[in-house]
């Protein structure tokens, strides 16, 4: 299979370079990205940006669920992903957001418009009030701050965007007796426009191929969106949205050789935004709240954790000598408790002061340069918790982190990027000041310091007429990765390891050829590749020098077809061999690093307009149907189907 894609891409990407030369015309329309702070079109910025359109979400809106669906089908990185609605870990460039969703820990960061979502549970951000997501790779925490060494997911949720009053209705049914509804509603004026939506989903146990019934893989949630922009002119805007997410009863099946036939989780996310943009600058604050509890009946087990994250962001950008400048400041707060009689764990506090500045010159309209710097101040604290013995105490970190950018124009079509910066991600305070026992005793590391990765990268950005393509490479120096380790019996504490290389090659492109071959619908071949040269660790604890839970090969590959009243989609998603760890206390490699082999998914989207305003979509995952594990001993559904039908009022 690795070999078939490899001649696939190989293929496609020849195809791409016969007829690039003999391609005319603009790139057709400009996207247009935010994450970056300094809002231009994506061709022009010094980073490699990929963006999930409104049109890319379109045609995955009937196989995805979520963030998380959406990323995973893209193949923008190695998803780790359980049954349920979890979306647990994303890799970019061999960095992830932490495996349990903890939001103080992680090498990528998730934005939602912007700002810190949380907990990263992708799950929780419906696909239905998604209107593009732009993942910015490399280091980035010039831009954000802490964890943004692989990169950035930005997402960014739905506006109202059509004059007048509109409405839609959804429903979704499937496999498994999955069901869904969702209805929103929107309404705009030159000064004001409303968007509101509600959905409800669930879905019984799904069946794996070979196995049967994987028990106590059902779920269900709902959810509510609202955004309201008052414009009084075109110089000024006020925005607020309310983002809210509720699952319960969400089975957690355990794996398979050992089944937790009724644990559940219930998990709550809301999100609070609000601000001004316009002349005066950009402001927004935000409150998310993350709830979680995990309950077990059999063991008569119950744990909860509650996150609240709060923040203010703003900056100012002005032209200044031909240059684009920007400036602000943020302040984050996080903070952790287990309102449980034992926790696990005391209460924290994770407060960061943050000023930035960004420079953005063009020079002669070929040369672009982009300076960006970052200053960051955390005070890091544990608080006194009821039902553990804990010792309050309190530490503080900075750090300064930098990335420079460029981006020379070959031609109007072609451009050679580049970048190098610095990424980092700051001690939890856990790690660097905790002192706390329950049935173990964890004492922090005052002189642990912050992770970091240097990163260099760069490569060759093609627009060129229907054709886009991108081809770069990056290497990353991975300092003083922090990990736990035992010191005696029940004694646990925190070190810094020398950390790992990681390098590796990316591609991604899109041919229009119905503007080649005159045809008169769109036929869009795509793909999108990551392939990991290198992979080490520098001094491994276990011996084992390759990074486990990373695979060498991430990558998706597609056509789509539109036309005026149909769309149709078909892709694969490839993922690689990885090592992982043998947790399967029955097998003979029972705590030790294994090889866990690679998979091809393959997902068929469809949908009809047969009238003004009904929409009739099919859409089919896992259409081999394989067998197939994301997380190993945790099997991904069969081969299933759902579909369903809208009208626009």
């Amino acid at each position: 299979m690795r070999r078939f894609i490899n001649a696939l891409l190989f293929k496609f990407l020849i195809l791409l370079v016969l007829v690039g030369p003999v391609l005319a015309g603009d790139s057709g329309e400009e996207i247009v990205v935010s994450a970056t702070r300094i809002s231009e079109p994506k061709k022009e910025s010094t980073k490699y940006i990929t963006v999930i359109t409104r049109e890319d979400i379109k045609s995955m809106v009937t196989t995805s669920t979520n963030a998380g669906d959406l990323i995973e089908k893209m193949g923008l990185g190695h998803i780790h992903k359980y049954p349920g609605s979890l979306t647990s870990k994303i890799t970019i460039r061999g960095f992830s957001t932490d495996t349990m969703g903890d939001p103080f820990k992680g090498g990528v960061l998730i934005l939602l418009n912007g700002h810190p979502i949380g907990l990263t549970n992708l799950a929780t951000v419906p696909v239905d009030d998604i209107e593009r997501i732009e993942v910015i790779r490399g280091t980035s925490s010039a831009l954000y701050g802490s964890q943004g060494m692989g990169g950035i997911i930005n997402i960014v949720t739905k506006d109202a965007t059509d004059e007048g009053l509109h409405s839609s209705v959804k429903l979704t049914g499937g496999s498994f007796q999955y069901r869904k509804g969702y209805l929103n509603l929107s309404y705009k004026t030159d000064l004001l426009s409303i968007y509101g939506s509600y959905g409800r989903e669930k879905s019984d146990n799904y069946k794996v191929k070979d196995l049967g019934v994987y028990n106590n893989t059902d779920y269900e949630d709902h959810n509510g969106y609202i955004s309201l922009i008052f414009e009084p002119s075109k110089d000024h805007k006020f925005f607020g949205r309310i983002l809210s997410w509720h699952g319960w009863d969400i089975g957690s099946p355990g794996p398979l050789y050992s089944p937790s036939p009724h644990a559940e989780t219930d998990r709550l996310k809301t999100v609070y935004e609000g601000g001004y943009e316009g002349i005066f600058g950009k402001l927004t604050l935000y409150h998310v709240i993350d709830h979680y509890t995990y309950m077990d009946p059999d063991w008569e087990y119950k744990s909860k954790s509650n996150y609240n994250t709060e923040g203010i962001d703003y900056n100012k950008s002005f032209n200044i000598f031909n240059s684009t400048v920007l400036i602000g400041g943020s302040y984050n707060r996080i903070y952790s408790e287990q309102p449980v009689a034992k926790p696990n764990q005391p209460k924290a506090d994770h407060i960061n002061y943050a000023l930035y500045a960004i420079i953005e010159k063009k020079i002669l309209d070929r040369l672009t340069i982009n300076l960006s710097g970052r200053y960051d101040y955390y005070r890091l604290k544990v608080l006194p918790t009821g039902g553990i013995k804990v010792n309050p105490s309190t530490e503080d970190e900075d750090q300064f982190t930098y990335n420079i950018g460029l981006r020379y124009a070959l031609f109007d079509w072609m451009s050679i990027k580049g970048n190098f910066g610095k990424g980092f991600r700051v001690p939890t305070p856990l790690e660097r000041t905790g002192n706390y026992t329950t049935y173990r005793t964890w004492i922090g590391n005052p002189a642990l310091k912050p992770e970091k990765a240097y990163n260099l990268d760069g490569g060759i950005d093609v627009n060129k007429g229907p054709l886009s393509l991108y081809v770069g490479a990056f290497y990353y120096n991975y300092l003083d990765k922090i990990i736990s380790y035992q010191v005696k019996r029940n004694y646990y504490t925190y070190k810094n390891t020398p950390g790992a290389r990681i390098s590796g090659v990316e591609m991604e492109g899109s041919l229009e050829l119905a503007e080649i071959i005159k045809l008169p619908i769109s036929l869009k071949p795509y793909f999108n590749l990551t392939y990991l040269t290198t992979y080490h660790l520098d001094r491994p604890e276990n011996g084992e020098k390759r990074i486990t839970y990373l695979p060498d090969w991430v990558g998706s590959f597609g056509i789509r077809a539109s036309g005026e009243k149909f769309w149709f989609d078909i892709s694969g998603r490839y993922n690689g061999r990885e090592k992982v760890d043998d947790w399967n206390f029955y097998s003979k490699t029972y705590g030790q690093i294994i090889d866990k082999g690679g998979y091809t998914v393959v997902y068929l989207s469809m949908g009809v307009k047969p009238i003004k305003n009904l929409e009739v979509s099919l859409g089919i995952e896992n259409l081999l149907n394989r067998y197939y594990e994301v997380v190993k001993d945790y099997p991904a559904s069969k081969i299933n189907t759902k579909l369903s039908i809208s009208y626009k009022f």
